[in-house]
């Protein structure tokens, strides 16, 4: 398994969900117990689709951290719109 791979599987609402529903908190960090972890079913592609998954998906997290910098970009933009009409008022 391509642990790029298992990062996105993991990241996925089902799976998070599932592997908080076997955690058990200690020493304020969850732990899960092997024996769980080892009957955990994870879904399984070939390492051909696994690189294909991972190399669409990062394209697409690339295309969101654009989209986080462009907003961020345009709320300075709007707050400095927004102080020069306080200044001017």
């Amino acid at each position: 398994m391509n642990p790029f791979f298992l990062r996105y599987l993991f990241a996925q609402k089902e799976y998070r969900d599932y592997f908080k529903s076997i955690a058990k908190p200690a020493g304020g960090q969850a732990n899960i117990n092997l024996q769980e972890l080892a009957q955990t079913k994870i879904d399984y592609f070939t390492p051909e689709i696994q690189r294909k998954i991972i190399k669409e998906l990062d394209k697409e997290m690339q295309a969101l951290e654009k989209v986080k910098m462009l907003k961020e970009k345009a709320e300075k933009r709007i707050e400095g719109i927004l102080e020069e009409v306080r200044v001017e008022n």
